[in-house]
């Protein structure tokens, strides 16, 4: 048995990062190993003047502005209903995660005793998953290289950068020091081992996500029933961007087309929806007859309990159609992008979904990764 430990991206709100985390751990104690999340706080990303300046002449800037104040009181809501779910968060995090009792952050990260500390606790560490080699602000988080720790003690799995190259040539020094003393690199894209490649020469393995490596009977043991009134049939939505007409559209249109009631997601139109914990939002995706996301993770749980889904463009906030579109094509479910609402054939929503080849391509994956576990633990001394 060996103390393996992961850095990954931390907090209370986002479904996606507290689960991938949660499966990596679970997954890497299921091979026998002792596994605890040291949990990492940056520094606030920062703004230059002339930057901070700029984003305040901007038409956009001022709109918003003024959207802001005449929505105080929807920003109000929002924030009670957040409140709300962070509770549920951390009761979740607290129960079903193993954090180790170390605590990191940009000014202990290079504090002699702390990684003495850390040296002799932990054989190995694993950054990821997630995006954590994108950019924080305009600059890279180099504790996700794990720098407070030797090489040899340096992997990363399924980790991602969230860009398909790197926004800023000066950037890239920072990006090939901190991949060429890695041990074992795993990356989740296939983008992601375009960048490795190009910037550190380096043929990183890629594999999937590791919500995957969990099967559909453990997510189930996992999930918890919400407390909220479930119709038999529903159409389930989960939106990271910001919903637009045709999205809403499209929407009504499965949901009358099959008769299935709307359950909102992230929607602050449904506030018994809005603040569940991640065991519940693992129960919505399990029971839901349809699902229509934007969400990379969305996508995947669809897929975990072979939903019928759909995926549209989002509308705001950070692009995943890079993401999106390598996840479903990898699992031969392209057809599930949906890039013309006006055009969408609506036979389709009674068309159930083939996940012959996604079965397969996720078992291969679990080899995958246990042959990149193997790789990186190879030759550890405990």
């Amino acid at each position: 048995m060996m103390r393996l430990g992961i850095l990954t991206l931390n907090g209370y709100t986002n479904y996606g990062n507290v689960l991938q985390n949660l499966a990596l751990q679970s997954y890497l104690a299921g091979q026998g190993h002792d596994v605890e999340t040291i949990w990492y706080s940056p520094l606030p990303p920062t703004r230059s003047k002339l930057e901070i300046l700029k984003s305040h002449m901007t038409i956009h800037s001022i709109l918003q502005a003024i959207n802001n104040k005449v929505n105080v009181r929807r920003n109000r809501l929002k924030n009670n209903m957040t409140s709300a779910r962070v509770i549920h968060f951390k009761k979740f995090c607290q129960t079903n995660i193993n954090y180790s009792p170390i605590r990191l952050n940009d000014n202990n990260i290079q504090d002699p005793a702390l990684l003495k500390r850390i040296d002799d606790t932990f054989d190995a560490f694993f950054s990821g998953s997630d995006q954590v080699w994108g950019l924080y602000g305009n600059r890279v988080l180099t504790a996700y290289f794990l720098p407070f720790v030797p090489s040899s003690k340096r992997n990363s799995f399924a980790a991602s950068f969230g860009f398909s190259q790197i926004p800023n040539s000066n950037l890239e020094s920072t990006y090939r020091n901190g991949l060429r003393e890695m041990n074992c690199i795993s990356v989740r894209e296939l983008e992601g081992a375009d960048i490795v490649k190009s910037v550190a020469g380096i043929s990183p393995t890629t594999l999937l996500d590791p919500t995957l490596l969990l099967s559909s009977e453990r997510w189930h043991q996992i999930a918890s029933r919400p407390d909220m009134n479930l119709p038999s049939r529903y159409l389930l939505t989960y939106f990271l961007g910001e919903s637009n007409e045709q999205q809403l559209k499209f929407v009504q249109k499965v949901a009358d087309s099959s008769g299935a009631k709307i359950i909102r997601l992230n929607d602050l139109s449904d506030e018994n929806a809005y603040g569940i914990a991640p065991d519940n939002f693992v129960y919505l995706f399990e029971h839901a007859t349809y699902v229509i996301t934007d969400s990379f993770h969305g996508a995947v749980f669809s897929i975990i309990f072979k939903r019928d889904f759909f995926v549209t463009s989002r509308h705001g906030g950070v692009d995943m159609s890079s993401r999106l579109t390598t996840l479903l094509k990898r699992m031969a479910l392209d057809d599930r992008l949906v890039s013309s609402i006006d055009g969408f054939d609506v036979s389709l929503i009674h068309a159930h979904i083939d996940y012959s080849t996604s079965s397969k391509v996720i078992a291969d994956n679990k080899l995958q990764a246990n042959k990149f576990i193997s790789e990186a633990l190879h030759g550890i001394e405990i």
